[in-house]
This record gives C-alpha cells, structure tokens and sequence, in this order.
C-alpha cells in the first residue's frame, strides 16, 4: 500500500505579470471527511489572508488566483469518483511587495521551504515546497540574510497553522508512499510492488534555507525575447 490511507492535495495557485507566467505550490492533508469542494471553500478565504500579509514579502505581480483540492488515494491517484473542488477569491489576490532594482522579482527565483515533522530523519520525516519569488536580501557572503529567513519561515509556519485551524482540514502532513520493490515485467514494462507500509506524520515546524533556489519550470513559462546587437 503505497501511502498509509486516502488524503488531500491542497494546491495555492496564481499567475504573474497580467497572466505571461504561472505558478503553484502545495501541501498534503491528512482527509478531514468533507468533500474536495467543501474543504477548498473552507481553506481559501483562510489562504487569501494570508498571502498579501507584507511580511511574506510577495511581490504584487505574482497573484494568488485559486485554490484547489483532490482527494487522493491510497495509490496515490485522485480517487476516481470526486471531482476536485477550486476556490476563486472574489478577484485575484495580489502580494504587498513592489518591484524593487535591488531586488527584482525574478520568476525563477525562490527559496525552499522545507516542511519538519516529530521524526526525525527516514521516509516521511521531511517534505519541501517552493513558493513564489518574495523579496530578499542577499549578505556578502553569497546568502540570504538570516534575518530574512527567520522570518520568512515564520510566515510559511503561520500558513500551516491557518490550514490545520480550519475546521474541514486535518492536519498539514508530510506522507511517503512505502518502499517498493520490483515486480514482474509485464508486456515489457517494469512492474512494482509497494509491499512496505508508508508513512504519514504532521508538519510541526517549516526552516528556510539561504542559498536561493532556482524553479526551472517557471523559468520555462516565459517567451523569451532576445535582443541582439550588430559586432563593429
């Protein structure tokens, strides 16, 4: 059994620059019995809060557009007989942050936000989601400010905190589908088998590393326009 029982996929997604880039993050959720649509209008005006807070430090290019939620199996495909259920905010939710020379909101560039449980260390003991683009300053030694860290996790810790308070929600967890094994070739093709239990443990804490990260996919979203200049 890959994943220890059925759960939810909780996806924040929004766009940038008047829709020319996309972008989307999520979290898993231990199932809180209601139904995929119930539960997303239950968490969104939660998250729609919480993005603009100025301390997140989003960029008000990057919108928050809708909130999704499927419910998944224990396979780890959206179960066959629910349809996934979406949140739209009245009108798309903007971040507080404006463009900045010094620290421009460049798409690709993010920080990973990496989601700590009680165990520490295995399968299931730490996940990770990587937001859209928020202001940072850069040290001289190549690294993000530890302040802007600390503080960014306080942030993404308090996003946690708001999902697990809704009363359709479980709890934010990290979960691993069990170890697999091979199983036989069937018409060519490599089979597996997931004869080893999963795990499933809730996030108690979110760390924010320093070293800024790049998101390849959302660098592949935007047209290029290249320029070009004749050699004398």
């Amino acid at each position: 059994m890959p994943y220890t029982a059925p759960h939810m996929y909780l996806t924040l997604l929004g766009d940038a620059y008047a829709g020319a880039e996309h972008w989307q993050f999520g979290f898993r959720l231990t199932d809180g019995g209601a139904s995929s649509q119930a539960t997303a209008n239950d968490v969104g005006p939660a998250i729609a809060a919480w993005y603009p807070v100025a301390a997140n430090g989003f960029y008000a290019t990057h919108r928050l557009t809708s909130v999704k939620v499927a419910r998944i199996g224990v396979d780890g495909d959206y179960e066959p007989n629910e349809v996934s259920g979406v949140w739209f905010p009245g009108a798309p939710v903007a971040g507080s942050e404006g463009h900045a020379v010094d620290s421009p909101d460049v798409p690709q560039l993010t920080v990973c936000c990496t989601l700590q449980t009680a165990v520490p260390r295995g399968r299931g003991a730490r996940g990770r989601v990587y937001p859209p683009p928020q202001r940072f300053n850069i040290g001289a030694d190549g690294l993000l400010i530890a302040g802007d860290a600390a503080v960014f996790a306080l942030r993404m810790a308090a996003l946690v905190t708001a999902i697990n308070a809704r009363p359709l929600v479980g709890n934010v967890a990290v979960m691993s589908r069990g170890k697999r094994e091979a199983g036989p070739i069937v018409n060519g093709k490599q089979t597996w088998t997931y004869p080893n239990p999963g795990s499933t443990n809730n996030v108690t804490s979110v760390g924010v590393g320093r070293v800024v990260d790049t998101q390849r996919r959302r660098r592949r979203s935007l047209i290029e326009s290249r320029q070009t200049s004749a050699v004398a």
